[in-house]
């Protein structure tokens, strides 16, 4: 039988979280400041192996906390974050004011 390869799977780049965050946060519909979270490794059960959390504000529902998942490079998901992300108690770093302007090219890795 031929050996099964498996695909490594690693954690976004700096400029490609930067910008998965960006595309989340406008997602998400926030407003004026926005921060982020280093990356970290997903639990399994979530939509992507690495995530990193978002914080800001929304219009309608005040400041709030999003998860944002990826796949290698690749922004895959927002949700809301459940205990277990531990978002509340994430160090943040400002990501800049949303809404942001998204460039169509991907980052170079």
């Amino acid at each position: 039988m031929p050996a099964i390869v498996v695909p490594e799977i690693a954690a976004p780049s700096h400029p490609s979280a930067t910008i998965g965050a960006q595309k989340a946060a406008n997602e998400a519909k926030l407003v004026g400041p926005v921060d982020f979270s280093a990356v970290r490794m997903a639990y399994p059960l979530g939509p992507g192996p690495y995530f990193l959390c978002i914080r800001g504000t929304n219009a309608q529902a005040g400041t709030r906390h999003y998860a944002v998942f990826f796949k290698n490079n690749d922004y895959i998901a927002l949700r809301s974050p459940v205990m277990i992300d531990e978002c509340e108690t994430q160090a943040y770093t400002p990501l800049g004011s949303s809404p942001f302007p998204i460039d169509t090219n991907k980052p170079k890795s």
